[in-house]
């Protein structure tokens, strides 16, 4: 399913900061994107661009900067060029039903221009990632990747051999048997190939220590999460919807996320 694409019509709404925390989650937002580009662009860092869905702890536990391409596709939206982009992209003879979210980004370097582009346009990353979980996405990252004089590296998305309707219930405890150790085992096996990969492009090591803590504090994250969406849920009333809290665009790439557990993490440290 293609994801609607980003609008750069302006809403004529402003956003509410009620909370203290809303607006410290602000100042940390601008001072990350600040940060990102004086390391990206200014410093000229290795760094890598992936989907939302991809392991970017990895990329985190190795100090590489790292653009997730919904990221990407949501600032240019916020500079008001998703149109000039898409307009690009027919103009090159792209297919009007293709998935124009995750285009966005390959517009962006196929306009080649740096007077209009956000930060001048990216510069060339050390790599592409991104889950083949949409036809679309091989040839939009091949042809991205090419466009920048790059490499692609594609992760699988192994279908189910069954599934079960009430796998939200069970991912947190039940994981192994729910997503079927053939499958964890495939994408551990690519993630230490990206490992290396990283590891022989950039000169950092994959940091051990690093990514348990990381991911420590991921399921520390995810419990807090866990624990708001039950009492939100439970209120009658529901006080909120999901469209409320996310745009529509990003609830697949949320729902898709799956906690790795602790087999996983001794299998991907070496």
């Amino acid at each position: 399913m293609n994801a609607p694409a980003p609008t750069s019509q302006p809403t004529g709404q402003r956003s509410r900061k009620d909370l203290e925390c809303t607006a410290a989650a602000t100042r940390y937002q601008r001072d990350f994107v600040a940060d990102l580009k004086r390391r990206v662009v200014d410093n000229g860092e290795p760094f890598a661009v992936a989907q939302a869905d991809t392991p970017h702890e990895i990329f985190h536990a190795m100090d590489i900067p790292l653009i997730s391409n919904q990221w990407w596709s949501a600032y240019i939206s916020a500079k008001q060029l998703s149109t000039r982009y898409f307009a690009v992209l027919d103009r090159l003879g792209y297919p009007a039903n293709s998935c124009r979210y995750c285009s966005l980004g390959l517009a962006c370097t196929l306009d080649n221009d740096p007077a209009t582009a956000p930060w001048g346009g990216l510069p060339k990353p050390t790599v592409l990632v991104a889950r083949l979980t949409a036809n679309a996405f091989a040839t939009v990252f091949g042809q991205w990747a090419q466009a920048l004089g790059t490499e692609f590296f594609p992760l699988e998305a192994p279908g189910w051999t069954h599934k079960d309707p009430e796998w939200f219930q069970k991912s947190t405890t039940e994981w192994e048997a729910l997503f079927e150790p053939h499958r964890i085992e495939l994408m551990v096996n690519e993630m230490r190939d990206l490992i290396a990969l990283l590891e022989a492009r950039t000169g950092r090591k994959f940091d051990d220590a690093k990514f348990v803590e990381l991911m420590r504090a991921i399921n520390e994250q995810e419990r807090y999460i866990h624990e708001a969406a039950q009492m939100i849920g439970a209120a009658r009333p529901c006080p909120v919807s999901i469209a409320d809290q996310m745009p529509n665009t990003m609830i697949p790439a949320v729902a898709s996320r799956i906690r790795m557990g602790g087999g996983s993490r001794q299998a991907l440290s070496r």
